[in-house]
């Protein structure tokens, strides 16, 4: 999945870069709506926790690029096999 973020007038902040909280609230949910529509119907998928670091202002459109690969949806489904939930960092 890929996602721009531009800098306007709804995500600017005080000093004229894009507030971090639009940043947060834009890429927060991906990884748990990317779960939901690649399991099954039956699986609950929960953000639990989350944690981000800003490495410099964003002073344009940010873009961001989310992958989920065959692997770690393999992984996750065969621990699920075996478990009633799993935690993923």
């Amino acid at each position: 999945m890929r996602l721009e973020l531009p800098l306007s007038w709804r995500t600017r902040n005080y000093v004229g870069t894009i507030f971090g909280g639009s940043i947060y609230s834009a890429v927060d949910p991906i990884y748990m709506l990317m779960l939901i529509r690649r399991l099954a119907p039956d699986f609950i998928v929960w953000d639990k926790a989350a944690r981000i670091e800003f490495l410099k202002p964003g002073r344009e459109t940010l873009h961001a690029r989310f992958v989920i690969n065959g692997a770690e949806l393999a992984a996750i489904r065969t621990a699920l096999d075996t478990q009633r939930s799993v935690d993923r960092n």
